[in-house]
């Protein structure tokens, strides 16, 4: 027999897998450390200082990906953790880093369901921003196995129950985040006839057109979120009330409290440093501005 020193030494475990049981570790603090806090001080200034850092661009998208993860998370349930692991979750995936990317948004799903504190908007944003964004990654796998059935059959299937998975991997998602159904349809050529099983469209109902997470991945981060807050509205008795103006139209006025939507953003939350905006699938953070309104 041989003893402990005669042993070969282990396999190195590859660091995709460290990276994978780190990730997973963050998402298991993530929820425990929501649950546990009591309203904990949102660290407003090192968000802001991290959007900044994000906003830049100045490092690859896995690097960024990593500092947004180090601020979600820290210990102590801090609300803006939410933010955090959307942003590291965004750039892991545009990085070409699908698990750790699918990692940080359950992570983010998790600690909406548990966090406290941060306005009654953040948690629903976070929610619908990591179920978005996996439901795409589900549909990445339906189209692998889709892949799979034309290269069998030189046709798609009639409908997805036609799927099987590959072997060793989980069963195919049958719905999306929600638990939709998945939108699936052949769609015949329009010049051949005859040939009615050649292409296909696979969607999720909630996100339509954007269902795609190539192609989403191709919108610029926050792009879409063309609010601008001017000033906080006097007299609004502590609401958090705050005067936006649209790109394009500087003249008009949009009020917003916590929760209220314009265009599809949302102000998500509102702190004495920062507000932060999202219109689902994107986070934008700006600093929250000084001077009253009267208007």
């Amino acid at each position: 027999m041989r003893s402990r020193s005669d042993q070969p030494p282990s396999p190195p475990v590859p660091a995709a897998r460290r990276t994978a049981c780190r990730l997973a570790a963050a998402a298991l603090a993530a929820a425990v450390g929501a649950a546990a806090a009591q309203d904990a001080a949102p660290d407003e200034r090192g968000l802001y200082q991290l959007w900044q850092r994000l906003a830049e661009g100045r490092d690859s998208h896995d690097v960024l990906a990593r500092e947004a993860l180090a601020f979600a998370s820290r210990p102590g349930g801090d609300p803006l953790e939410l933010v955090g692991y959307g942003l590291a979750g965004w750039h892991f995936l545009k990085a070409g880093l699908r698990a750790e990317g699918a990692s940080a948004l359950h992570a983010q799903e998790q600690a909406a369901a548990a966090v406290r504190g941060g306005g009654p908007a953040l948690g629903p944003c976070a929610q619908r921003m990591a179920r978005a964004l996996l439901t795409r990654l589900d549909r990445e796998r339906i189209e692998e196995a889709l892949r799979a059935y034309y290269a069998r059959h030189v046709e798609f299937p009639k409908t997805l129950e036609e799927l099987t998975p590959a072997p060793g991997d989980p069963p195919l998602p049958k719905a999306d985040r929600w638990g939709k159904s998945w939108a699936y349809r052949l769609e015949p050529f329009r010049t051949l006839k005859g040939l009615d099983a050649q292409h296909y469209e696979l969607r999720s109902d909630l996100l339509g057109r954007h269902s795609d997470l190539d192609a989403f991945l191709q919108i610029p981060y926050a792009s879409r979120i063309v609010l601008a807050p001017v000033d906080p509205v006097a007299g609004s008795a502590g609401a958090g009330t705050f005067a936006f103006t649209r790109e394009g139209a500087p003249q008009e006025r949009i009020h917003l409290t916590v929760g209220g939507e314009s265009g599809g953003a949302i102000l998500a939350y509102a702190g004495p440093g920062v507000l932060v905006l999202c219109d689902g699938d994107h986070w934008k953070v700006l600093p929250r501005p000084r001077s009253a309104s009267h208007g």
